[in-house]
């Protein structure tokens, strides 16, 4: 269940992005700080269930890719004209051979069943997409992934 890489924003109503140290904090750290971000953006999505999101793309980056040892995990925001939330996370690894199965819900190949990027799609509607990030080269620097998540119709504003 791979997906075509989603497209930025033309015109973004909204863009942040930061860099976060990888750590164990990284996840918690990105949580709350795109919690403020969106709040103040006033996305009318479920803040917090995107915080969460957040959340686990950046833990993931830093327990399941050599991002731990590059120093930091950079993030990107985007809120579209339509509202739509568009999440983007980097890491230094271009592999991602499990993502149709993590996406099942399947086994990994390390073995762990259901994964926090399939309870991304099932508990927060999130949809995942991935690519692979390349300098003018052709030189692979890694990869991104990327959730998108839509506001909530009829919320008030």
């Amino acid at each position: 269940m791979t997906t075509a890489p989603f497209s930025i924003p033309v015109d973004p109503r909204f863009a942040w992005s930061r860099e976060f140290a990888a750590s164990e904090w990284s996840g918690p750290n990105a949580r709350l700080s795109a919690r403020t971000r969106l709040t103040m953006a006033c996305w009318q999505g479920d803040v917090d269930a995107a915080s969460r999101v957040l959340d686990k793309l950046v833990d993931n980056a830093v327990k399941h890719t050599v991002t731990a040892g590059a120093g930091t995990v950079p993030v990107r925001l985007y809120i579209s004209e339509s509202g739509t939330l568009l999440i983007e996370v980097d890491d230094l690894d271009p592999q991602f051979a499990d993502f149709a199965s993590v996406l099942a819900g399947g086994p990994t190949a390390s073995g762990s069943p259901l994964g926090g990027l399939w309870w991304v799609q099932e508990r927060y509607k999130a949809q995942l997409s991935f690519y692979v990030r390349t300098g003018d080269d052709g030189e692979l620097l890694g990869k991104t992934v990327q959730a998108l998540m839509e506001p909530e119709r009829g919320r008030a504003g």
